[in-house]
């Protein structure tokens, strides 16, 4: 994942660094996958509180081990790498929805609070015109 890199850095990460095993005209072998792994647990760790390092994080990872299945068996890398553009369309779809029901409820919450606010000054407003009488 980082290469020779010891450090996390999220704002450059170099492509071949990222990219180093998948490189290979070899097909990747367990020890590719432990170090991939390795390195991904390593820059998550470092990456901590980060949320949007950590799915690009994710990303790269992901990307990487396409990469790997691609050279073993590339049709088995293009039907992956469609399944994973298909399934990420509906998560981002899915966080659209969350994000729309998020302003809604904020929406309604201060439509009540407004609401209640109204209520309390007709309230008041009533009870004074009835002590002026």
């Amino acid at each position: 994942l980082f290469g020779s890199r010891d450090s996390y850095m999220p704002a450059a990460l170099p492509v071949e660094d990222l990219t180093a095993v998948s490189t290979r005209a070899l097909p990747a072998n367990r020890a590719d996958v432990l170090l991939l792994s390795s390195r991904l647990e390593s820059a998550l760790a470092v990456a901590a509180g980060d949320g949007a390092a950590q799915k690009q994080l994710w990303r790269t990872a992901h990307g990487e081990l396409l990469a790997q299945v691609q050279v073993h068996c590339f049709e088995r890398g293009e039907l992956l790498g469609r399944c994973h553009v298909v399934l990420a369309g509906e998560h981002e779809q899915l966080e659209a929805q969350v994000r729309l029901l998020r302003s809604v409820h904020a929406e309604a919450s201060e439509v009540a609070r407004l609401q209640l606010a109204l209520n309390e000054a007709e309230t008041a407003h009533a009870e004074t015109r009835a002590q002026l009488r």
